[in-house]
């Protein structure tokens, strides 16, 4: 399956797996409960996009390809910030993002949702992104998988 390796931008992939969620939660008779959890989904929903958007600045400041895609044109190894803590912020975000979604819809089972997504990200975008980049940038992207999480 290495002909879905980078072919999806992460962004979309992630949009899918909250619509799934969401449509499992309709179909399974579920509402929403404007209770503690929704607001607490609310509050991970939006810490996610900022974690995200937050680890996107960063390498547009330090005028490199955002782009996930397109991953060859890197023209700086970006370790500063948000990566000093977690190789992948943009990601990380969008992980919090769906489980922020899981507990907006205040149901344990979409929890699925976010580690499903995990997986398939490190799989065919994470992990042909570490190639790519260690080929580009050697012994420092070496030394900075040994000193910074893929995740956290």
């Amino acid at each position: 399956m290495g002909w879905l390796e980078h072919i999806i931008p992460p962004p979309f992939v992630m949009l899918a797996f909250a619509l799934v969620m969401g449509a499992v939660h309709y179909f399974a008779g579920g509402h929403l409960v404007f209770g503690l959890l929704f607001y607490l989904g609310l509050a991970l929903m939006a810490a996610g996009f900022a974690l995200a958007f937050t680890g996107l600045r960063s390498l547009i400041a330090n005028r490199t390809t955002p782009s996930p895609i397109n991953i060859e044109r890197a023209k700086k190894l970006v370790t500063s910030g948000l990566y000093n803590f977690t190789r992948n912020p943009m990601y990380l975000g969008m992980v919090v993002f769906l489980i922020g979604v899981a507990l907006l819809l205040a149901n344990g089972w979409l929890l699925i949702g976010p580690a499903l997504f995990a997986i398939f990200i490190t799989r065919f975008q994470i992990v042909p992104e570490e190639r790519v980049m260690t080929t580009k940038f050697g012994a420092d992207y070496t030394a900075y998988q040994h000193r910074v999480r893929r995740w956290i």
